[in-house]
C-alpha cells in the first residue's frame, strides 16, 4: 500500500469520525460568546498590557540598577606574619602545665576538707558505743 493510498484512507476514516459542521450551532455559540462580554477583550487586553509594561518597566528600574552594583569580594583574614607564625602559640607542655597543676594543686588542698567533720562523727560513734554512756544525742551529752 502506497502512503498516497494510507493518507487517503486516514482522511476518509477521520471524516467519519468527527460531526457534521452545524452553521446554526456556531451562530448560538458566537451569539453566546458576545453576550458574556468577550467582546470587550481588546480593551481588557489593552489594560493588561498596560499593567505588565509597567510592571516590567518598574522591576527594570530595580533590578537593573541592583545588577550593575560593583561585586564587593568576601573579606579575607589577613596574612600577616605574625599572626601566622607558630612560634607565637604556646606549646602543648605549655599548655597542659598551665591546666593541670593549678588542678592538680587544688584536689591535693582538698582532700582533707571533710576530715575534721568524720572524725568528729567518729568520736561521737565511739563515744555512743561505749557501756553506760547516755543515748541522748543532744550536744550537751556529748564529749565533744
Amino acid at each position: 500500500m502506497k502512503s498516497d493510498e494510507l493518507d487517503q484512507k486516514l482522511t476518509d476514516a477521520g471524516k467519519n469520525l468527527s460531526p457534521a459542521f452545524s452553521s446554526d450551532l456556531h451562530a448560538r455559540i458566537m451569539a453566546e460568546v458576545r453576550h458574556s462580554g468577550a467582546g470587550d477583550s481588546p480593551a481588557k487586553l489593552k489594560w493588561v498590557w498596560t499593567i505588565g509594561l509597567a510592571a516590567a518597566a518598574i522591576a527594570a528600574l530595580i533590578i537593573v540598577p541592583w545588577a550593575m552594583l560593583p561585586k564587593v569580594p568576601p573579606a579575607i583574614a589577613p596574612t600577616s606574619p605574625s599572626l601566622l607564625s607558630m612560634s607565637d602559640m604556646p606549646s602543648l607542655h605549655e599548655i597542659v602545665h598551665d591546666t593541670v597543676v593549678p588542678m592538680r594543686e587544688k584536689l591535693n588542698e582538698a582532700r582533707f576538707a571533710y576530715l575534721d567533720r568524720d572524725g568528729k562523727r567518729l568520736a561521737l560513734f565511739l563515744w555512743h558505743s561505749l557501756p553506760g554512756a547516755p543515748a541522748d544525742h543532744s550536744k550537751s551529752s556529748s564529749p565533744l
